[in-house]
């Protein structure tokens, strides 16, 4: 569905990223901050992000189907 466009290394910053906003958003009661982790637990699951399709910057190394 989509093109693979993220690596590895990408994805766990993301993921740590997305646990550490999650928490501070939770602890300062933001929740519409929430939206944030959301958006970056869906690219490092997908692994694509749209931002790097419009941009053209690809940090995997290959392909994966």
């Amino acid at each position: 569905m989509f093109e693979t466009n993220m690596g590895t290394i990408d994805r766990i910053v993301r993921l740590i990223l997305a646990v550490i906003v999650a928490v501070v958003s939770i602890y300062l009661d933001i929740y519409l901050l929430l939206l944030l982790p959301a958006f970056l637990i869906f690219t490092v699951v997908t692994s694509f992000c749209g931002i790097y399709k419009i941009l053209g910057i690809k940090t995997c190394s290959r392909e994966i189907d």
